[in-house]
């Protein structure tokens, strides 16, 4: 797993308030046509939002689903001589937030990568339960259960052994 040695935006001066809403009023004049925040007591936080897509020529309305990462800090409990205790940083992780769903939208604006490919595991979809989750959700259960694979292996035998005569090799 990848893990940074020290959390990104820790000294970030920007409270939390404010940065949720950068990114409502960013979503909102990026184009989304309805922008939902949720966080709670625990500090964990839920970001969806409802973008329009076209498939095949076919306007549609996908909901999408943002769930940040939540970054703890360890500080004193009572000033400089308290026991060390660890406590959610909600200013950081939400300036992680909004970097993270900026930098997607601008990707789509700018046409590197389509709506639908940018945010695929984080598109909401009703599950068979009845539950509503995210793409992503379904196939980490998939894997989880052991289910049906989702890539096709790859044959280390019947892989080509050189490129065919004339082929540049781009």
């Amino acid at each position: 797993m990848i893990r940074p040695k020290k959390a990104p935006y820790a000294g970030t001066e920007v409270s939390a308030d404010r940065t949720y809403s950068q990114i409502q009023q960013f979503l909102m004049e990026a184009g989304c046509e309805a922008v939902q925040l949720t966080r709670s007591k625990l500090g964990e936080v839920s970001i969806r939002f409802v973008i329009e897509i076209e498939l095949a020529g076919v306007k549609r309305r996908i909901a999408v689903e943002v769930n940040p990462a939540l970054l703890s800090q360890r500080k004193r409990s009572q000033g400089r001589y308290g026991s060390l205790v660890t406590t959610i940083n909600e200013a950081a992780t939400a300036r992680l937030a909004y970097w993270y769903i900026k930098t997607k939208i601008e990707a789509i604006a700018f046409g590197l990568v389509s709506a639908e490919r940018e945010f695929f595991s984080q598109i909401l979809v009703a599950l068979p339960d009845g539950r509503t989750g995210t793409v992503g959700d379904m196939a980490e259960k998939s894997i989880l259960d052991g289910g049906g694979v989702i890539l096709p292996g790859f044959d280390m035998e019947n892989r080509p052994r050189q490129l065919p005569p004339g082929n540049p090799g781009v």
